[in-house]
Parts: structure tokens; sequence; C-alpha cells
């Protein structure tokens, strides 16, 4: 049991990140196996896998579109 716990949380990726219509001052995206991480200055922000319906992406923005309509931009 502790062996797959190990696994949930090991950090895939890592990157600085903003939302497109703000700034999130020290903006922290950490994809993990089952979920995304975003955290920062007075925000954060888990996203399941399971809830990401679409992923869309041009350069530097990434738009999530997940099942319950909300679409998060993100500028990675």
């Amino acid at each position: 049991m502790a062996r797959s716990q190990k696994i949930e949380n090991v950090v895939i990726l890592s990157s600085r990140f903003d939302l497109e219509d703000r700034k999130v001052f020290f903006g922290k995206a950490k994809l993990l196996p089952d979920r995304i991480i975003l955290k920062g200055l007075f925000y954060k922000r888990v996203i399941s896998i399971d809830e990401i319906k679409e992923v869309r992406w041009s350069s530097s923005l990434i738009v999530l579109g997940l099942y319950d309509g909300d679409e998060l931009e993100l500028m990675i």
C-alpha cells in the first residue's frame, strides 16, 4: 500500500504558470499521475485528470476544457 502512495505523489512535470486573465504570483504547476496542482500566492486549485475533457494549446497558452463546462487558460 505504501508503494502505491509513493507513485501517486511523484511529480512528472513542474513549471511556472500564470492564468491568462490574471497574474498568479509565484505560480507553480505540478503534473502528477492522477491530478494537476496549480499553486501560487492566494491561489490553489487541484484538477483531477478525470475531470479534463480536452486540452488545446498554442505556443505558451494551454486551455484545459473540463467536463463541468469550465475552461482554464494557463500561460506556461
